[in-house]
């Protein structure tokens, strides 16, 4: 459950009122909800080998940004499939990179995912809701200024770091206007792939396909917004694969 997106006021659109008739009251009602934040205490030393290649690299480049060295924006994609501790690995990414800022600063990171049931799952947001884009995605929709645009530009001003699970979910248009609303957010970067923020993608393309959407790495010719998704998914030559599956192993309840 996504808290952040406008639940009662959106699905009205699309469902009628006997299926609305207890969404104002469904979050309140279900205990399993709670709206204090996330513990994001992890021990470090429980990631496996390969968690930590891909958590030193991440701890490595924002101490770089840290003490103002120049350095690219990250373009990675970590590959695992179900039960590999990607979710663990993105709890301990999240939690080192707040450290690092310090007590009392804003998050440096933000966690998309195509799904609201997903971002409940690993306390993040759903793409549509952190980044301002529509369910339906037609032209007059898909603008934003004014109010909405200082809204989003204020909500994402101290991220340096995106994260995007679920992977397969998401297709070129998506990952489109993913990079079109980071340019939008970051105004003196919009001449820079995804606002000149890092992007780290984490999943498994062999799972759930993109919705009515070109896979992100599919080469087929579209139009010009899913061409770009394409072009934006070029750029990320570093991969790293997580192969243990945590659930199995033993090595910790949470990971």
């Amino acid at each position: 459950m996504d808290r952040n997106h406008d639940w009662i006021n959106d699905p009205r659109q699309h469902y009628n009122d006997t299926d609305l008739r207890d969404i104002d009251t469904f979050i309140s009602s279900d205990s399993r909800i709670s709206t204090k934040e996330e513990n994001l205490t992890v021990d470090y030393q429980t990631l496996n080998n390969n968690q930590k290649k891909v958590f030193n690299r991440i701890e490595s480049h924002y101490h770089d940004v840290l003490v103002w060295h120049q350095v690219e924006p990250l373009r990675i994609i970590v590959m695992g499939t179900a039960g590999t501790g990607k979710t663990y690995l993105i709890k301990a990414i999240r939690g080192r990179l707040q450290e690092m800022a310090g007590t009392g600063s804003k998050s440096p990171i933000v966690v998309l995912v195509p799904t609201g049931v997903a971002a409940f799952n690993i306390n993040g947001g759903t793409i549509h809701s952190k980044l301002s884009i529509p369910i339906i995605n037609d032209a007059k929709r898909l603008d934003i200024q004014g109010e909405r645009l200082k809204q989003l530009q204020n909500k994402l001003k101290e991220v340096r770091y995106v994260i995007i699970d679920e992977k397969s979910m998401v297709g070129r248009r998506m990952f489109a206007l993913i990079d079109m609303r980071l340019r939008q957010a970051f105004p003196e970067h919009n001449n820079e792939p995804f606002g000149g923020r890092s992007v780290i993608m984490l999943g498994d393309f062999g799972q759930l396909p993109p919705v009515r959407d070109l896979p992100m790495y599919a080469s087929t010719k579209r139009d010009e917004l899913s061409d770009s998704g394409f072009v934006a998914y070029k750029q990320f030559k570093e991969a790293y694969k997580l192969n243990v599956v945590q659930r199995q192993s033993g090595n910790s309840k949470e990971q």
